[in-house]
């Protein structure tokens, strides 16, 4: 219990960042060395999010992760994907984060947001 208890103030202050607005480098995967420390990153959230304590700081923090790299995608690509998969495919992301139970990731391609709605 006080791992867990470490574990979710150390992502609490991770997240915080100082009040400043979380930056994704979406540069692919090749090119990227903080792509691991992204990878690892979703990883600590899954590990909070299942637990269930700062659930919604986590999901705030992986929606704003997506959305960064589909904007850098779109921003280089000069479109937006058809997918969050193809983010990974083209190394954006290292790996796609579960969605919470009973939601699914949506992308609006107007906006370029990725946001959480019901299955």
């Amino acid at each position: 219990m006080p791992a867990l208890s470490f574990l979710a103030v150390a992502l609490a202050l991770l997240l915080s960042g100082c009040h400043k607005k979380a930056e994704v480098d979406a540069t692919p995967v090749a090119e990227n060395p903080t792509a691991p420390a992204v990878a690892a990153a979703i990883t600590a959230t899954k590990a909070v999010v299942n637990t269930g304590s700062l659930a919604a700081e986590a999901e705030a923090a992986i929606l704003e992760q997506l959305t960064q790299a589909v904007r850098k995608y779109g921003m280089e690509k000069q479109r937006v994907p058809k997918s969050l998969d193809e983010l990974v495919a083209a190394g954006y992301l290292t790996q796609l984060p579960e969605a919470p139970a009973g939601k699914k990731f949506v992308l609006d391609a107007r906006t370029m947001d990725v946001t959480l709605s019901k299955r």
